[in-house]
């Protein structure tokens, strides 16, 4: 007898001849071994104006023990763009969950396997996304899985890198060659490069005013970011450097800011030396930020004044003169040169 099983995230199906399923006794399964599904990641990132820098993801691969949902859908070579992530999915590809190792290898928490010549199907098309949510449910109306996406606001410094990977058509092997993955950003960024002072200058925080959501979801398929227009309010976001702040005395200092893509930045403001007072340097355009793509801002601390200059090539936000401000530390006074 032949008892069928059901794990958390998977939903019962007709039976299959998918390989790593039991066998009725009796079948010779000597023809044709079965082949498991390795993996391995890349990450690309995209920069405006060729300024050299880090995403949060440190390096252009994911980092030990990042945990990735993944899809497989059962497909056939002959016709690979007739099957989506709405198809019949491979068993132990349904939205489960691979962890990132050492070596950029990903350790599965059920063992899936390619299907077989006798199953009907000769590869599988994935689909994958980051970090790992069993929050994850399909929507019939976008036709997609979709992952809640948050943004903390009170604590930028713990949002979360959203990714999404791009579909990956795979025949089944006759080995256990990895696939890669390659994942991409899906949040707009902007990344704030506090300069390094001769003299002790604390920064606290960083604030930033613009009009995204703070909660939505995120297409598995696609990376496409959703969200109910009138959640698209102005709402301030901080960053907290550090517990105690940090000195810029001590070497520069990189804050980011992960938003949703169209998002609109109307106003920055800095709390350093105190923080109980923060300088708000107001925007003459907006920034609006772009999925993928980090918006690159330097400041300058000196004391009793700062120098904002910010090269943000191909977006509409002033380069010249009406970028730079002076704080009076004493006066507590913003000047705009």
């Amino acid at each position: 007898m032949l008892l069928p099983s059901c794990r958390k995230g998977e939903v019962p199906s007709s039976p299959s001849t998918d390989a790593g399923q039991n066998q009725t006794p009796g079948t010779d399964d000597k023809e044709e071994e079965a082949v498991q599904v390795r993996f391995t990641s890349f990450v690309s990132i995209k920069v405006k104006d060729g300024y050299t820098t880090r995403a949060p993801i440190e390096e252009n691969v994911l980092p030990p023990g990042a945990e990735v949902g993944i899809y497989g859908v059962k497909a056939n070579s002959s016709n690979w763009n007739e099957y989506g992530i709405t198809d019949e999915l491979q068993a132990h590809l349904n939205n489960d969950r691979y962890t990132v190792q050492e070596d950029n290898s990903m350790k599965p928490d059920y063992i899936a396997e390619y299907p077989k010549k006798d199953s009907g199907y000769d590869g599988l098309v994935f689909y994958a996304y980051y970090p790992y949510s069993d929050k994850t449910k399909y929507n019939s109306y976008y036709k997609s899985y979709l992952v809640p996406v948050t943004i903390k606001m009170n604590d930028m410094a713990s949002t979360e890198d959203y990714l999404y990977a791009e579909r990956k058509e795979q025949l089944t092997p006759t080995d256990n060659t990895p696939v890669t993955l390659f994942f991409k950003h899906a949040l707009g960024r902007v990344r704030f490069l506090f300069k390094n002072t001769p003299s002790k200058a604390m920064l606290y925080s960083v604030a930033v005013t613009a009009d995204s959501p703070t909660s939505g979801y995120m297409k598995v398929d696609t990376g496409e970011i959703l969200y109910e227009e009138s959640d698209k309010v102005s709402t301030t976001f901080t960053y907290n450097v550090g517990e105690v702040g940090k000195d810029l005395a001590e070497g520069d200092v990189v804050v980011d800011f992960m938003l949703f893509p169209g998002a609109n930045i109307t106003k920055i403001e800095c709390n350093i030396n105190s923080i109980f007072e923060s300088y708000p340097l107001n925007l003459s355009k907006p920034i609006e930020l772009e999925a993928g793509v980090i918006v690159p801002v330097e400041i300058t601390f000196t004391p009793l004044s700062v120098g904002l200059d910010n090269q943000l090539d191909e977006w509409k936000v002033s380069t010249s003169d009406d970028m730079k401000f002076e704080i009076d530390e004493e006066s507590g006074t913003v000047t705009q040169n």
